[in-house]
């Protein structure tokens, strides 16, 4: 009679042992934020880069505002001083002062309008450097965590493999290599339970003469997977 149950054994300690390595061994997942942080960071400088475009279009524009009412003023000043009497010249002032008027409503206008952009544009470059930051926090984080859960991975994988060593020198060497050379060839599962006259793994109905021998403690495996059979 074969002892079955200490392979069945060695196999979930061996399954653990995959597991941890598939934790250590996996690729860092950080790439992902460190995506978003690059594409959050292009966004915030492409969107401070439009708001100095519009802070200086918005001080131009102010500076001929400016200019335009100082001339105005020029206008209106020698229309109403009463130096000069010449109809022609008094007309010729009240028409640069009316073109003068419309030019300043214009730049009112524009003034009005890039002062709203400028505000929004603010809003949207303080928005996206909030997003920037949190995106830095979260990768710094998940830095700290990986490294945590990658330490305590490999302080469990040394264990279990101390374990394993223990737990397959009890086991005979000829059933060793069996199971190795199955765990190659299966995915690591070289041992499948017995379950509902069916084999566990690859669901394959087992004629009852192999279910007999497999409850006797025999060896015996799979006619379709190949594995080694077993039950409680």
């Amino acid at each position: 009679m074969i002892q079955l149950y200490p392979l069945y054994r060695l196999q979930q300690v061996d399954s653990k042992i995959d597991h941890l390595l598939g934790k250590i061994n996996a690729g860092d997942d950080s790439e992902e934020l460190q995506k978003k942080i690059r594409i959050r960071d292009r966004k915030l400088q492409a969107t401070e880069k439009e708001l100095h475009a519009l802070k200086t279009q918005l001080k131009d524009t102010e500076l001929k505002l400016a200019t335009v009412e100082s001339h105005i003023k020029d206008f209106e000043k020698k229309l109403y001083s009463g130096k000069t009497t010449n109809p022609k010249e008094l007309a010729s002032f009240t028409t640069e002062i009316d073109l003068l008027k419309a030019q300043k409503s214009g730049f009112e206008d524009t003034v009005l309008e890039l002062m709203d952009k400028v505000e929004t544009t603010k809003t949207e470059a303080a928005t996206v450097k909030t997003r920037l930051d949190k995106g830095k926090k979260d990768l710094e984080q998940h830095g700290l965590k990986s490294g945590t859960v990658k330490h305590e991975a490999e302080a469990q994988l040394e264990e279990l493999r101390k374990k394993r060593d223990e737990m397959a020198a009890e086991i005979e060497h000829t059933l060793i290599s069996l199971y190795e050379r199955l765990r190659k060839r299966r995915q690591g599962i070289a041992v499948a339970r017995l379950e509902q006259n069916a084999c566990g793994e690859c669901g394959t109905g087992l004629p009852e003469s192999v279910r007999r021998r497999v409850q006797e403690r025999q060896l015996e495996v799979c006619s379709y997977c190949e594995r080694i059979l077993f039950t409680d």
